[in-house]
């Protein structure tokens, strides 16, 4: 009995720690800026998305790579996770700017200013993904430093 109620009560305990590691952000009809590092990586695209990896096309995708893992509330049936990754989609009209802004930015701290989304389909590849507005260099102490890959 004693046994049972420890266990229950360090399963409590992690779950809150765990819980309190993330960001959700809510509601999401609001531009959030997130710093991390920036730089681009190769996923698997269609057919399967990974699926089928020796049939499936590569993609390069430029993401940003967050201290603490992000949320956004779920009602989909992807999964619910916070991620420490998002995928960064460069889709308005200055598509072409933010582009060179990620280019000169790669591998350092930056700030990203956007809209969070939740996952809705293996093409967004990360399971919170962000459609950019702008990209800056962070402000942080080591922006001058190029950030360790993972």
């Amino acid at each position: 009995m004693r046994t049972t109620v420890w266990l229950a009560l360090l399963l409590i305990i992690c779950a809150t720690l765990r819980a309190s590691e993330q960001v959700i952000v809510e509601p999401t009809d609001h531009e959030v800026t997130l710093e991390g590092v920036i730089h681009q990586v190769t996923g698997y695209g269609p057919p399967g998305f990974g699926h089928f990896p020796r049939e499936d096309s590569r993609i390069r995708y430029w993401v940003l790579d967050v201290r603490r893992p992000v949320n956004v509330p779920c009602e989909a049936p992807w999964p619910c996770q916070a991620t420490k990754r998002l995928r960064l989609l460069l889709l308005s009209s200055l598509a072409h700017e933010l582009e060179l802004k990620a280019r000169a930015l790669e591998g350092r701290h930056a700030t990203a200013s956007g809209f969070l989304y939740r996952q809705t389909s293996a093409s967004d590849m990360t399971s919170v993904y962000m459609e950019v507005a702008s990209i800056q260099p962070s402000w942080s102490t080591s922006r001058h430093q190029p950030a360790t890959s993972k």
